[in-house]
């Protein structure tokens, strides 16, 4: 995110939001509960959701169905990582850095066994 916004050429402000995901069974159906802190005044605004890794879609999907409910004036969103083939909601992203397929990926932010965090680039494992 640093970098994305390092590069814009408008004012732009940024807000982070932590998601908190809860999966819990009840019977043979699984549930996932969803959490974000904090709430975020939106009305108005254009909105970008970022990503690191786009896997399964389902947080992003929630996420912007509460953002839009606070009526923005526009919202997109981007991934660094979009790992679209292991997507199990059908979530548009409108702009991705890398589609990937089956890797594994380090660094930049990205760890395995909290290591290669550190690398100032991504990595494939294996």
């Amino acid at each position: 995110m640093a970098d994305l916004i390092r590069a814009l050429e408008i004012p732009a402000g940024c807000s982070l939001i932590s998601t908190r995901t809860r999966d819990s069974a009840s019977g043979s159906v699984s549930m996932r509960e969803i959490s974000y802190v904090p709430p975020v005044d939106l009305y108005g605004k254009d909105i970008l959701l970022l990503d690191g890794v786009l896997q399964s879609g389902v947080t992003l999907d929630y996420l912007s169905r509460m953002l839009l409910a606070q009526h923005p004036a526009s919202l997109r969103t981007a991934a660094l990582i979009d790992k679209s083939d292991e997507r199990k909601v059908d979530i548009p992203v409108d702009y991705s850095g890398f589609k990937v397929s089956g890797s594994f990926l380090v660094g930049y932010g990205l760890a395995y066994q909290e290591q290669y965090r550190g690398l100032p680039y991504l990595a494939r494992m294996g």
